[in-house]
């Protein structure tokens, strides 16, 4: 999964999931690729490849979807890293 996450923020690579966990739907779905997710009991050579045509047929529209998936992502992350120093703040100040 960290590595799908690098290749769409270092150049907007789209990359195929094969999942084994929830949590790689959920971060597709953030990054706006949920169509390249394959569940790891539906994984075939069949479905691999309509995936990479997919990718290669929609390469525009994929990409145009990971800039717009990744600037939320980083929204996410800076509001993420904000609530928990406020949490470590709030804690240091009771203690």
């Amino acid at each position: 999964m960290h590595a799908i996450i690098m290749a769409a923020a270092a150049g907007g690579t789209p990359a195929i999931a094969i999942s084994h966990i929830h949590k790689f739907e959920g971060v597709m779905e953030l990054l706006g690729i949920k169509e390249l997710v394959v569940s790891h009991d539906k994984c075939t050579s069949e479905i691999i490849l309509e995936k990479v045509r997919y990718a290669f047929d929609n390469q525009g529209k994929i990409l145009s979807e990971l800039e717009c998936g990744i600037v939320k992502a980083k929204r996410l992350a800076v509001e993420n890293s904000e609530m928990v120093r406020g949490y470590f703040y709030e804690g240091s100040k009771q203690g």
